[in-house]
């Protein structure tokens, strides 16, 4: 299916202790049901609109909650991991899910991801720019590139320079992924949100689309993981692509 033809998804601003909740009741065993219902109780005071608060918990319900196959497994090692962890900074958990679950919100890290890489910084306008050549010049697509935006300057993945509208990653605050399991989970997020599920071996470290994070573990240990294997491609190009029946 083209992407001028798929749904934005992600199109709110989402706050991270909103997803922190959902993760406890989760804990906690709570259904689908129970978890909206409190969801809607703890967004009351930021979003008063009923309609805002259908449309929030919706983007977070896909994440999270619903009954999607493809996310299921990777939702449930996240608790798993988070579970045995709780130290761990839930950040990594809530941007592997997104990019999982939403190609607009992937495409809009990798942008943001590239141009950090090659100027420091970024401007709205060009991630706006951008993401209109791949999604299309749909009405909604401004707005929603933009709340895609303020949701990570929420999350305190990039913040505010001096010159307006532009931004930069939080260098002091970039997340190091220093244990196996957080890596390989946060990999296969990565495999999931691409459409050809792999990623040259070189690039694992440096993927735009992870620009928040610095993962400080060799591609030796992501092979030890279930769902990813190695594979190669002409002479001197490795990749790691998901397992056949992973996907």
């Amino acid at each position: 299916m083209s992407k001028l033809s798929k749904m934005l998804g992600f199109d709110r601003q989402i706050k991270k202790e909103w997803l922190d909740v959902t993760i406890e009741l989760l804990f906690e065993g709570k259904n689908a049901q129970h978890i909206r219902e409190m969801q809607e109780r703890f967004m009351a005071l930021d979003l008063p609109g009923k309609d805002a608060r259908r449309k929030t918990r919706l983007v977070i319900s896909r994440m999270w909650l619903d009954n999607n196959t493809k996310l299921i497994p990777l939702r449930k090692r996240a608790l798993e991991i988070l579970k045995e962890n709780p130290e761990i900074d839930t950040r990594v958990f809530h941007w592997g899910m997104s990019i999982a679950t939403y190609p607009f919100f992937r495409d809009i890290a990798t942008i943001i991801g590239k141009l950090i890489a090659l100027q420091g910084n970024f401007k709205v306008s060009q991630v706006h720019d951008r993401i209109g050549k791949i999604w299309g010049g749909r009405s909604t697509l401004t707005r929603a590139c933009s709340r895609v935006i303020q949701t990570m300057i929420m999350w305190e993945i990039i913040e505010s320079t001096k010159e307006s509208k532009s931004y930069n990653a939080v260098q002091k605050l970039r997340v190091a992924v220093r244990r196996k399991q957080v890596a390989q989970w946060l990999i296969y997020s990565l495999l999931l949100s691409r459409e050809n599920g792999s990623v040259p071996v070189e690039e694992i470290g440096r993927s735009p689309e992870l620009f928040p994070f610095s993962i400080e573990i060799g591609v030796d240990a992501l092979l030890f993981s279930n769902g990813i294997k190695l594979s190669h491609r002409g002479i001197k190009t490795d990749f790691i692509s998901l397992k056949e029946n992973n996907t």
